[in-house]
């Protein structure tokens, strides 16, 4: 009889287990509202704000965003470590959206990632027809790229700003923020180039932990197209395929397009070539690109 007992607890205790982890996992799942606040508009380069309240009872873990297609816009990976919170986020759209395509944007909340409890709201930006604005550059002077690094032959395209390959080794920050570099080098004359195919090797540039990839390509275009140019309009029309990383044998009144890490495309107008590979010796650009 006392075996009895024993089993008839044992299986009492192995029945209440069950039910108290049966009602543990019922949990609720994590809510989400997501309301668009806000837009510039739906152009390339516009700003579209969004308000998401996210709560539950539990607590939260992470707000994320996933876009369709990927990489046409900010994304958004954010902790979150609290039962509600209402964010404002603004998604912006880059240069590489097709205009009159759709982008799908998947917001999701997450409560806990182990049991995969999660919620989430898509919202969808039809990107608008029409033409985008650009910033013009008026005429400056980047001097010969030099083996002792002493040239201003770096340009910086967000702060307008020539550097010497001397500055960026006195500040590194200063690397990510290189776009492009004049040289003149052997057979391939005077050259426009990246800081990922800088042909100087003893000026520092080639040690830089970040160089960036600057796209080029020399396009079929005039200075009165160049001078008209009021949109991006020519340049998502030109500045196509572009896969280089130089532009070499350049000469006065050429035109180059170019393609930035960041996505920003536009067209550089070569002004005069002064010299060759001597100290002194420089180019003179200009240019448009996309806002």
């Amino acid at each position: 009889m006392k075996k009895i007992n024993v089993l008839f607890f044992a299986i009492t205790i192995a029945i209440s287990t069950i039910i108290v982890t049966g009602c543990g996992d019922d949990i609720d799942p994590p809510t989400i509202t997501v309301t668009e606040k806000s837009h510039t508009g739906y152009y390339r380069n516009d700003t579209v704000t969004y308000e998401i309240i996210v709560s539950t009872n539990e607590k939260l873990e992470r707000l994320t965003t996933t876009s369709v297609p990927a990489g046409l816009g900010s994304e958004l990976n954010m902790d979150l470590d609290g039962t509600s919170k209402t964010v404002e986020w603004d998604y912006i759209i880059n240069n590489s959206a097709i205009v009159g395509a759709g982008i799908d944007i998947k917001f999701t909340v997450t409560q806990d990632s182990k049991e995969n409890e999660t919620n989430d709201v898509t919202k969808t930006i039809t990107v608008a027809t029409g033409a985008g604005g650009i910033t013009s550059k008026s005429a400056f002077t980047l001097y010969v790229a030099l083996g002792d690094g002493s040239s201003d032959c770096l340009w910086d395209i967000s702060n307008t700003t020539a550097y010497s390959p001397d500055d960026v080794a006195a500040n590194s920050s200063l690397e990510s923020s290189i776009d492009f570099g004049y040289n003149y080098f052997g057979s391939d004359n005077a050259t426009i180039a990246a800081p990922s195919n800088w042909n100087v090797t003893t000026d520092g540039v080639s040690s830089w932990g970040t160089k960036n990839p600057t796209k080029f390509k020399e396009i079929t275009y005039t200075s009165s197209e160049y001078t008209a140019m009021t949109d991006d309009t020519d340049i998502v029309a030109n500045v196509t395929g572009l896969t280089e990383t130089e532009v070499t044998n350049l000469s006065a009144g050429d035109f180059i397009g170019f393609e930035t890490v960041g996505g920003k495309k536009g067209i550089i107008k070569v002004g005069t070539i002064t010299g060759t590979y001597n100290i002194g010796d420089n180019i003179s650009l200009e240019y448009k690109i996309q806002q």
